[in-house]
């Protein structure tokens, strides 16, 4: 019986690409009987993490997170700007002018806990991870604000979690609502989540992929076998065209050159490091060499660069580029950060809540991956020194 990770990078919004990737994937990999499945998220990868673990069947699994991403809109996930404009412009005056008050975030992203309460059955999801699911163990990574260092909650049957490691600490925690907002509380968007247990672990959080956005490693110390890596950018290895535009950058350009450092530089060098470990073992395909092992993995992404924030700029312009919705909340989120002029959609892609986005990502996820993994039956495409 053989363990295989399914790693769940972070992605915002693009999470959706992540569901439609996943359509395909998970019916493909249980193709392969009696395997025990670890699934590791960070993000909107903890998010799917969540979902498929709180389903019995991986059918059920697969059809309740893509309904919940062709369901949810901007409202599921953060308080109308509308409502909190005046009282976050008032907090950050005072925090400017050193007055009463505190600023947490620029969004209020309660909403979002509200909707993981609804629409999740935790209760299901403890059954699971007992042993009586499809899933094995569930990984949550969080990035621990006191001692920034990234944290794995795990929950699994018969579980002994790794207790510390150079990069990570792990948890072994009964994985809820509060571990997923703090996973996916995006730096200075999203408000910081604060975590109850276990009590080493207490404090506050945010976006795990701060420090770990494709948790490879964790997924290996889980003990999987296999990895595969279910990201919304390119693999590491190909070619990628730049993430702006020709020119001086303006402050939306130099903050997508910020976004991509944090969620795919790290990412790529990890999985280089997996990649290079297998080369190093080469020949001696399934022996260990000086404590390493060869793992046959799969990087499932876009073919190439600027295909998901394409898809942002022609949405968004659809929807709220007409004089009648210019004041909508995405409308206005969207101007905030610079609109669709040149590839501002890398960054508005990460934020751009909308159903209809969700449900062109999941249609380009599923083509993408139906391309790499073939028709059912046909083998696997794992990768192999």
């Amino acid at each position: 019986m053989g363990t295989t990770a399914i790693v769940l990078a972070g992605a915002g919004a693009r999470g959706a690409y992540e569901a439609g990737i996943l359509s395909v994937l998970v019916p493909r990999l249980l193709e392969e009987p009696n395997q025990q499945i670890v699934l590791v998220g960070t993000s909107a990868g903890a998010i799917n993490t969540a979902i498929l673990a709180a389903y019995e069947s991986p059918d059920k699994a697969v059809a309740a997170m893509t309904d919940l991403w062709t369901t949810v809109d901007a409202g599921d996930v953060f308080t109308p700007i509308r409502e909190t404009a005046l009282q976050t412009a008032a907090r950050y005056v005072a925090e400017v002018l050193h007055l009463p008050g505190h600023l947490d975030s620029l969004l209020d992203s309660r909403p979002l806990g509200s909707t993981m309460e609804q629409r999740l059955d935790w209760d299901q999801l403890d059954r699971n991870l007992a042993g009586f699911g499809w899933v094995h163990t569930a990984g949550i990574v969080a990035t621990s604000c006191a001692r920034g260092r990234g944290v794995v909650f795990v929950q699994g049957k018969d579980l002994v979690a790794p207790k510390r490691d150079a990069d990570v600490d792990y948890a072994k925690a009964t994985l809820r609502s509060e571990h997923v907002m703090a996973s996916a509380a995006i730096p200075v968007a999203f408000r910081p989540v604060h975590i109850d247990g276990p009590a080493k672990q207490r404090g506050w959080y945010i976006d795990g992929g701060v420090k770990l956005n494709a948790p490879i490693k964790p997924a290996l110390t889980l003990g999987a076998d296999r990895v595969v890596v279910v990201a919304t950018t390119p693999d590491p290895a190909g070619p990628h065209a730049s993430q702006v535009a020709p020119g001086e950058p303006d402050i939306f350009d130099a903050s997508t050159v910020v976004v991509h450092s944090l969620l795919v530089d790290r990412m790529s060098d990890d999985i280089r490091a997996l990649r290079r470990v297998n080369t190093l073992v080469g020949a001696d395909r399934g022996r260990t060499l000086s404590g390493y092992r060869a793992i046959p993995n799969l990087y499932l992404g876009p073919p190439k660069t600027g295909l998901i924030s394409q898809t942002a700029n022609e949405v968004f312009s659809r929807r709220y580029a007409g004089i009648h919705r210019p004041l909508s909340d995405l409308g206005l989120l969207g101007r905030l950060i610079g609109g669709t002029r040149e590839n501002h959609g890398e960054l508005l892609s990460f934020v751009f809540f909308d159903h209809e986005f969700h449900k062109a990502l999941i249609d380009l996820g599923h083509r993408h991956a139906s391309r790499v993994l073939g028709p059912p039956g046909s083998p696997f495409p794992w990768a192999l020194p």
